[in-house]
């Protein structure tokens, strides 16, 4: 039966080996934007649905927050009346 050697981490030669690698880290952006941290209520549909939205983009990562914030950003250039239609038919749910 062949014996498995011990391998024992040769320091030198690793940090050779990570010195000589490229960084593959992104400068962190600045918002200057301030966010705000709310908790309200959803059913359970709704949770589920908002996880099903965030994971339709396949070129990118969707946060809940920024489904939420789609969301937002979509009623506000419905008019008026469009809105109250909107929140009249979530009142009957």
């Amino acid at each position: 039966m062949v014996k498995r050697r011990e391998r024992t981490p040769n320091t030198r030669d690793i940090e050779k080996f990570a010195s000589a690698a490229e960084p593959h880290v992104e400068a962190q952006k600045t918002s200057k934007q301030t966010y705000k941290r709310l908790t309200f209520s959803l059913t359970e549909r709704e949770d589920a649905l908002i996880n099903e939205l965030s994971l339709k983009p396949r070129t990118f990562r969707c946060s809940r927050s920024k489904v939420v914030t789609a969301a937002v950003a979509h009623l506000a250039t419905l008019s008026d009346d469009e809105i109250v239609a909107l929140l009249e038919k979530t009142q009957k749910d």
